[in-house]
């Protein structure tokens, strides 16, 4: 089972999902909520590629931006 991890840059670990769908909303309202931040033009089908493609996206730009990292859960 893989989980995403997502982190902001000023207050550390925002959530673990187990859907891009949510760790893409808690990463964008995080950026949403800062003053001094943009999203950087990222979108749901941006953030799935990229995610796909590196297992780790970062979300937003400015003063506070949101990591988000796939973990992958071993099962023995």
């Amino acid at each position: 089972m893989n989980v995403i991890i997502v982190q902001g840059s000023e207050d550390g670990i925002l959530g673990v999902f187990t859907t891009k769908k949510l760790a893409f909303e808690c990463a964008k309202n995080y950026c949403d909520s800062g003053m001094e931040n943009t999203l950087n033009g990222m979108t749901y089908a941006k953030f799935c590629k990229e995610m796909t493609t590196f297992g780790h996206c970062q979300v937003g730009e400015g003063y506070g931006v949101a990591n988000c990292e796939i973990f992958i859960k071993n099962h023995y």
